[in-house]
């Protein structure tokens, strides 16, 4: 049972510091204006969350001997860690659809007025003319 909750302990740490790696650039907008290099670099804020995450892991289970209750609760305060930045990581993407798809909307609705436009300055005289 103890290995069990280490492995989950291990996992948790791996996901959460890669989450707030990735949260650190999101903060600091690492990638912008970075075009095909930004996801590189956000992905790699990422891994040096997760690595720094593995050496408090290393450092919490092997040097200092834990008891089985404060692993366990190292694994709730993680799942929440977890879930709350996903949480807000959802909510910025739903954000950002949002806007972009008024901002399409917006776009098509102008495109469609100016066809209309176009279509009533040629209109009959422009029809018998050409």
């Amino acid at each position: 049972m103890k290995i069990l909750r280490r492995i989950t302990m291990c996992i948790l740490m791996l996901i959460s510091g890669f989450l707030i790696g990735v949260l650190i650039a999101y903060v600091m907008e690492a990638g912008k204006g970075q075009m095909l290099a930004g996801g590189a670099i956000v992905f790699g804020y990422g891994i040096g969350g997760s690595l720094m995450s593995l050496l408090v892991f290393s450092l919490l289970v092997f040097l200092k001997n834990t008891s089985a209750k404060t692993e366990k609760w190292i694994n709730v305060f993680l799942c929440i860690t977890i879930v709350l930045i996903s949480i807000f990581f959802w909510n910025n993407h739903q954000n950002r659809q949002k806007i972009k798809n008024e901002s399409i909307g917006y776009y098509q609705a102008k495109d469609q007025l100016l066809k209309n436009n176009q279509h009533n300055e040629n209109g009959i005289l422009g029809r018998i003319v050409c």
